[in-house]
């Protein structure tokens, strides 16, 4: 007995010590000298486990890893190092780096793409290299042209804030779910920069649209990381098997519009974005035919709308739930729009500048919104010093705009709506460096002129036009919110009454 008892200790002895050297080996080998810190996780799988498992939104996961890692940690997942930016600076810096500008492959946009012409099909968000900085600049110079970002394209924004206001008058006094209607007002404005068409709200294909963007966003925040993975997307069901058929529902109805877009083309009368990259796309004979094809057409166009419809439609339903749970912050921006610009008046684009509450307010609800809390990832290009660390080629790098926004060194009781935190001491709207709800880098938002536009002149007009309230004999909603792709607030009504 004691020899069994000698060997088994000697034994479990060995296990233990071979059991750590492969640990370490296996770190070592996977991540460089100088790498940063973070979780170990699961050989093979990594952290993948406590990602999926997790009972808090990823961004606050990130956060509590941080309080132990620092404010850059890394990570694997299924052999894929993860780093993660916590702080201001970290992304600052690795955001303008040349080397991390690129975008990791994603496996289901692959999938996707299989059988094609072309090997390379990834518009603006998902581009890397050439393809992107050419769609990027080509598409910025179309919303120059269209005067995107400036006061000649305010009305056509007016116009259909408009068609919203009569809208939401047909409910009366009866509580309705504001999403829908915000949504359908958003996407209208990218029908008609993009398609060069507006819809009725009742409009059965306009709703089928909606409907294949909105499943679209579902399924990608559900299947998050893993639709990013070779084994995952190639699953002839479920989740990767839905979002391919959602891709391909999408494919048919622009295709359908970009034949119509053909038959009708003038070079001499430019409509809308169709038209301008069909026309860049028969005179580019000298640019690599990659570059400007129909699929990246695809691409593009689906960048305007996933990107620019979900983000903009959840953080106007922010705006309208703090409006609804802080009713003195509301008639605060009421009061400032009626002093300034007149009681009944709607606020223009040159009035902006003399609003400063109201741009406290947006800016606030952008902060606390929250709505794209990690941003879109970026890969590393070839091997790099971010900070003090090592990132080698293929890292992924995920910033955290979660933990700059409620930095309680940044902001004073972080976790609290204060639109007055972006006023200063002498009554005007400012804005700190920190303050970055469209990222930045080299790859900030490509919309954000336009998404400033709409912000000014939806919640302006709307909170011009009517008291928002929480329907009679109903709790406050909750500030809760909902993550997929986009941080959203999760259901709630509200009740209109006119001002006028």
């Amino acid at each position: 007995m004691a020899l069994v008892e000698t060997l088994f200790s000697l034994l479990d002895l060995k296990t233990i010590l071979l059991g750590l050297s492969v640990l370490y080996l296996y770190k070592f080998w996977r991540n460089p000298l100088n790498f940063a810190p973070g979780p170990w996780g699961l050989p093979v799988i990594g952290c993948l486990p406590s990602l999926v498992l997790a009972n808090q939104e990823m961004q606050f996961l990130f956060m509590d890893w941080s309080k132990k890692y620092g404010k850059i940690f890394a990570f694997n997942v299924c052999m894929k190092p993860v780093v993660v930016l916590n702080d201001y600076q970290s992304i600052h810096e690795g955001f303008f780096s040349p080397d991390i500008q690129s975008r990791p492959e994603l496996k289901i946009l692959t999938r996707f793409n299989k059988g094609r012409v072309f090997l390379s099909y990834e518009g603006v968000s998902n581009g890397s290299g050439a393809v992107w900085k050419e769609q990027r600049r080509f598409i910025l110079s179309l919303f120059r042209s269209f005067g995107i970002g400036k006061a000649s394209y305010e009305d056509q924004i007016s116009v259909e804030v408009s068609h919203l206001i009569e809208l939401l008058k047909t409910h009366g006094s009866r509580s309705f779910d504001p999403n829908i209607p915000l949504t359908n007002a958003i996407a209208n404005i990218i029908c008609s920069v993009s398609f060069g068409k507006r819809y009725e709200y009742d409009d059965k294909e306009f709703h089928q649209f909606l409907s294949v963007i909105y499943d679209m966003f579902k399924l990608f925040g559900e299947g998050g990381l893993l639709l990013g993975l070779p084994g995952v997307a190639y699953i002839p069901f479920g989740i990767p098997k839905r979002f391919i058929e959602k891709l391909n529902c999408y494919r048919n109805f622009a295709w359908k519009i970009f034949e119509e877009h053909e038959k009708t083309l003038d070079e001499n009368n430019v409509r809308d974005i169709v038209d301008a990259y069909l026309i860049r796309m028969k005179n580019t004979k000298d640019v690599d035919p990659e570059l400007f094809n129909f699929f990246n057409l695809l691409w593009v166009s689906g960048d305007l709308f996933i990107a620019g419809t979900e983000t903009m439609s959840s953080t106007l339903c922010w705006a309208i739930l703090f409006a609804i749970t802080y009713p003195e912050i509301q008639v605060k921006v009421q009061d400032e729009m009626d002093s300034v610009v007149g009681k009944g008046m709607k606020p223009r684009l040159s009035d902006q500048a003399n609003l400063h509450y109201v741009n406290a307010f947006i800016a606030e609800t952008q902060r606390m919104g929250d709505v794209a809390p990690l941003g879109v990832v970026h890969e590393v290009a070839r091997d790099t010093r971010l900070g003090d660390f090592m990132l080698p080629k293929g890292t992924m790098v995920q910033s955290n705009l979660t933990a700059v926004f409620r930095d309680p060194q940044l902001w004073k009781d972080p976790d609290t709506f204060n639109p007055g935190r972006f006023i200063n001491e002498e009554g005007h709207f400012f804005k700190p460096k920190e303050f970055i709800p469209f990222s930045t880098g080299h790859r900030v938002c490509l919309g954000e002129q336009l998404a400033r536009m709409e912000l000014f002149i939806f919640i302006t007009h709307l909170l011009s036009t009517f008291k928002f309230s929480i329907p009679e004999g109903t709790p406050p909603p909750s500030l809760e919110a909902t993550t997929g792709i986009t941080r959203t607030p999760k259901p709630f009504e509200i009740t209109v009454e006119c001002r006028e």
